[in-house]
């Protein structure tokens, strides 16, 4: 993922993924503070330990696959850059959200862990996957999917698909936004699996009082960021008429595709990986005027 910098501390962090062959390191699924002047490691976090895993390795007797006795086959990587907040009480904290469907906050000096909040249990298409966005007292984190239930952990019934607020100050989540599969012949076309992939994959973004953020089945969402509280909402899955003249459709929202600038809301819709729905188009919004 991409790196934050603390110019504060002299310190560089990074999320990692996990391991595609024995033995897994101790930095797999970690994040990691790297000092700025020398290049050294000042420490590491490992979230998730001897996670081997391999996209296309179904069975372990298959060629370069590792018995599932030899790892935790989790996938759970920092796909989501980490990000440096401070919480309403003062306290300076290195937030990540991971594949595994876990916000991590950890003090920025010594990586300890200073609260955890499960969400899930993700695995390899999230969980948290692309980013999480945090303001003054929040980090939202989107689900993709829940997961299923471990033998130290089982997924909570009212963990669903969708975007959660959790507190800087005590990790608790304050509220959730839910959605299920909603998607019409007309949008299906272009998001032909939106049934089973209607998630929140792709990191939201925060523009004013609101949470903007997408799902796998090309819808747009404009959230209440102090409530929880759906303000809009718009199916990106669909035909368009280009101002360039080429043939164009949205699919899914996934990714680092939101992004707000000037009054306007700039939308990507179309990703064609790991059976997503691809697309080429790329929106432009503005608020309705109220004149």
């Amino acid at each position: 993922n991409s790196p934050a910098i603390d110019l504060e501390r002299g310190q560089l962090y990074i999320g990692t993924g996990e391991a595609t062959s024995p033995p897994a390191h101790v930095n797999t699924d970690a994040l990691i503070a790297i000092d700025l002047e020398t290049g050294e490691e000042n420490w590491a976090f490992q979230a998730t330990a001897n996670d081997i895993y391999l996209v296309g390795c179904r069975s372990e007797d298959q060629l370069n696959c590792v018995p599932r006795t030899e790892t935790v086959y989790r996938d759970v990587d920092f796909g989501a850059s980490t990000v440096l907040a401070t919480s309403p009480s003062g306290t300076d904290l290195l937030l990540a959200g991971q594949k595994s469907g876990t916000v991590w906050a950890l003090d920025p000096d010594t990586g300890e862990v200073i609260w955890r909040r499960d969400i899930g249990t993700g695995g390899p298409s999230g969980g948290i996957h692309w980013g999480i966005a945090v303001d003054d007292t929040h980090v939202y984190a989107p689900i993709s999917f829940p997961g299923r239930d471990l033998p130290d952990y089982e997924v909570p019934d009212d963990i669903k698909p969708g975007l959660y607020a959790v507190s800087l100050e005590t990790g608790e989540i304050d509220w959730a936004f839910q959605v299920e599969a909603s998607c019409d012949e007309a949008s299906k076309q272009f998001t032909p699996r939106c049934e089973m992939m209607f998630g929140l994959s792709g990191a939201p973004s925060i523009i004013g009082d609101y949470v903007v953020t997408g799902g796998l089945d090309g819808w747009l969402y404009v959230i209440d960021k102090s409530s929880g509280e759906l303000v809009w909402k718009y199916q990106t899955s669909r035909e368009y008429q280009t101002l360039n003249g080429v043939e164009a459709h949205g699919g899914a929202i996934d990714n680092a595709s939101i992004v707000g600038s000037n009054g306007t809301l700039f939308v990507n819709s179309g990703y064609g990986l790991f059976g997503a729905g691809a697309g080429n188009v790329m929106l432009a919004f503005k608020p309705v005027s109220e004149e």
